[in-house]
């Protein structure tokens, strides 16, 4: 029923006789309301008023509502009523025309319907809210007819011969008119009969009955033979025009409807009909506003489906009969003819074609793009002809769309196509189109990934690959297209010849403006302050596991705190769990007692042990914890004097990295340890749910996590070589980039655990 709403507005006609007196009765006069046909149901405007109040308001008018009115309950506070106590409160409504209902009592409930009707069609409704119902028991002793066809609710004494033979028993229910009847096969029957439901559906076993007696599953018998103008050739009635669509796609009804109900009609399915209601006499009838050869074209479309008649079906579409069933008629032929093993490739050809002459023109390109995939997934041996055929068509439809991604999604699969058959000249085209209108769409960034891959670009494919995971519409972290990207970029972080020439701090160069920052940055330097603040902390060391929900926040401080500080305080961060984890970092944690991450030391002494923030949102958890970390890395005293100087060299190679350290200055150097930690720079982690980037991760501890005894190292050298090849087996296989790795050297008193001097060997500088 959605494209109700682009069609020209219908009406309905609700013609109601009233005995008010013996004018009426006698003359016939009739008074007429004006009913438009909003979302599916009948809306009538009018005045509800109640003493010294009156609001404006659209009601519903339900032919099977069992009381007169019913408001919903947000809507009595317009009347100067409390929700709770407005429940047979009487009021008066004035259609207009000199229509008033006066002494009609309230039944107050809450409906979320009445709310969803009046948001989607504000501009319909002239922003005037549907309050409620309104039912044929509010017009008493009065006939009333809806004729959904010219949009006018009247008012008058006597119903039309025609509808009184075909007057039928009603029983009534909350929302469900239950009709006696019988079906296409002159059996009885039930069905509901709703205006206030826009759906239809019909019981499976009566669309059975129908296709076998021939009679379309649209179209519903209710009433007895023997009252019929019409033949028994397809002609008898009343035939209601069904919702085709409902119709085939049944559902089974709610619960607490009666389990003798067979269908439901709907008010989409009355369209074509004039309802009449006897509430007095508890009578229905239902009168067709057309002749039988209104359904004529429908009977023989499902016949045709019933019978897998392909031609018929074609017969169908090409006579445009009923537009609202053309969709489906092209999909349904479609299905058809792929079953069809005679079916060849001209044949196959043709039906693509008519679809895209015939769909619904928004819908056409997706529609194509979608049998496309369908046709992948075949064993036909034609199927790659087919597919560019239905490509081509999309393409020349593409431009019917309302949506705005149609043509980018074509020139999508163009690309993705051709980089299978390694037409990379063409993928290029298509791919570069596609990535122009929406530069963020993760399929398109995936495969222009794939394409660089083929061209040997590969910085560039790692940009594209890395820009899928920064596609905002993510949200499944299984979603195919993450990871894939996800994969490819792990093989890419370890291949030894690409990352010969590419670092991480390169990465996040190379993203910069395009990945999510922080909302945060250190907001000068300290080399501009340090007059006003002369002293400082020589090092500070974080342990966190960045996979628990408040790690971020500490590390992007942490990160804030290398700038701020430009190296002048040292800082290092220690990954207790996740991807990165290492034994050094958890046995280094242990040797502060009774410690568990997240944990803040400042020069050896534990400052933080908690993290702040709700973790939800990192950038913003950083802005809580930096100005309490830089104010410990800056304390009103002076730190402790040492006498204790740290040098050394590193020696680089692909192959392995040599450190030297020296230590001089103090005496024996009794109850003092150097430590010495290999850290890296920059280094991706490659998540289930994306990229993240790690600054000044501890990758080994070179000597013992609680150091050697500074004795051994005074007046001497500490030497030590990694080889990679190693330390990546180590690491799990994890790629070390020796150009961003860099010594971490600290002499740590023993007994407190006081760092007395620390320096960096090696810290590489970007460009």
């Amino acid at each position: 029923m959605n494209n109700m709403k682009v069609m020209s507005r219908l009406f309905l006609v609700i013609f109601v006789g009233l005995t008010f007196g013996k004018l009426f009765a006698q003359s016939g006069a009739s008074q007429d309301i004006v009913v438009e046909k909003v979302g599916g149901l009948p809306v009538v405007k009018c005045e509800i008023s109640y003493e010294e109040e009156t609001i404006l308001a659209h009601l519903i008018y339900d032919v099977s509502l069992n009381v007169p009115f019913r408001i919903h309950k947000a809507s009595v506070g317009g009347l100067g009523l409390h929700p709770d106590h407005a429940d047979g409160v009487k009021v008066d409504l004035d259609f207009g025309n000199g229509v008033d209902l006066l002494g009609i009592p309230i039944q107050a409930l809450r409906d979320p319907l009445l709310v969803d009707h009046t948001k989607i069609y504000a501009a319909e409704l002239n922003e005037i809210p549907v309050m409620g119902y309104v039912s044929p028991q509010a017009f008493s002793n009065n006939v009333i007819e809806l004729d959904v066809s010219k949009g006018l609710l009247r008012l008058m004494g006597l119903a039309s011969d025609e509808a009184r033979n075909r007057e039928l028993s009603y029983s009534l229910f909350d929302h469900g008119m239950v009709v006696d009847g019988e079906g296409v096969d002159g059996e009885p029957l039930s069905v509901v009969l709703s205006t206030s439901l826009q759906d239809s559906g019909l019981a499976p076993s009566l669309l059975k009955l129908a296709r076998e007696k021939k009679k379309a599953p649209g179209v519903l018998l209710v009433g007895k033979p023997g009252k019929q103008d019409w033949s028994d050739e397809g002609e008898q009635g009343p035939l209601i025009n069904w919702a085709a669509r409902s119709a085939v796609r049944f559902e089974p009804f709610p619960d607490h409807w009666p389990k003798s109900v067979n269908g439901l009609i709907g008010a989409d399915a009355l369209c074509g009909a004039t309802v009449t209601v006897w509430p007095k006499r508890k009578k229905v009838a239902i009168v067709p506003n057309q002749a039988p050869t209104f359904v004529q074209a429908e009977q023989d479309f499902f016949v045709a489906l019933a019978d897998g008649d392909r031609e018929a079906v074609e017969k169908f579409i090409k006579s445009r009969a009923r537009r609202r069933l053309l969709d489906d008629a092209c999909l349904k032929l479609w299905d058809i003819a792929l079953l069809d093993r005679t079916a060849g490739v001209e044949e196959m050809k043709g039906v693509l074609t008519l679809i895209a002459d015939f769909y619904r023109p928004e819908r056409r390109s997706e529609t194509l793009l979608n049998l496309g995939d369908q046709l992948e997934g075949t064993r036909r041996k034609d199927k790659d002809e087919l597919v560019e055929h239905a490509l081509a068509l999309a393409v020349r439809e593409s431009g019917k769309a309302i949506e705005r991604t149609a043509v980018h999604d074509v020139h999508v699969r163009i690309g993705r196509r051709s980089l299978a058959k390694n037409d990379l000249k063409t993928a290029r085209k298509h791919l570069m189109s596609a990535a122009f209108g929406m530069p963020r769409d993760k399929e398109c960034n995936f495969w222009l990934g794939e394409y660089y891959l083929k061209k040997g670009l590969l910085r560039r494919a790692w940009s594209r690959y890395f820009q899928v995971t920064l596609d905002e519409k993510i949200t499944d972290p299984e979603d195919p297209f993450l990871l894939k990207a996800l994969k490819r970029l792990k093989e890419l972080n370890n291949d030894p010849t690409f990352r010969k020439d590419f670092s991480m701090v390169e990465a996040e160069e190379y993203m910069a403006g395009r990945m999510a920052k922080a909302e945060f940055h250190a907001q000068s330097r300290y080399r501009f302050m340090r007059k006003h603040h002369p002293h400082r902390v020589r090092m500070m060391e974080l342990f966190v596991n960045p996979r628990a929900e408040k790690g971020g926040g500490m590390e992007l401080a942490f990160q804030a705190l290398e700038e701020f500080f430009e190296g002048e305080v040292i800082v290092v961060s220690y990954h207790t769990g996740g991807a990165l984890a290492t034994n050094a970092a958890k046995n280094r944690l242990k040797t502060y007692e009774n410690s568990a991450a997240p944990l803040v030391t400042v020069d050896g002494e534990v400052k933080f042990s908690a993290a702040f923030g709700d973790g939800k949102k990192p950038g913003e958890d950083a802005i809580l914890h930096y100005p309490q970390f830089r104010e410990a890395a800056l304390p009103e005293e002076a730190v402790e004097d040492s006498p204790w100087l740290i040098g050394g060299e590193l020696d680089r190679s692909e192959e392995a990295l040599k450190f030297v350290a020296s230590v001089e200055g103090g005496e024996k150097g009794e109850g003092l340890k150097f430590v010495a930690l290999l850290c890296e720079r920059s280094v991706m982690d490659l998540q289930e749910n994306g990229v993240f980037f790690h600054q000044f991760v501890v990758r080994e501890a070179l000597t013992p996590v609680e150091g050697v005894e500074l004795s051994s190292v005074i007046g001497g050298k500490f030497e030590k070589e990694v080889k990679f090849a190693d330390l990546r087996k180590k690491l799990g296989g994890q790629y070390l980039d020796s150009e961003q790795m860099y010594v971490v050297g600290f002499v740590q008193r023993e007994s407190d655990s006081k760092i007395l001097s620390a320096t960096r060997i090696g810290f590489p500088q970007s460009e």
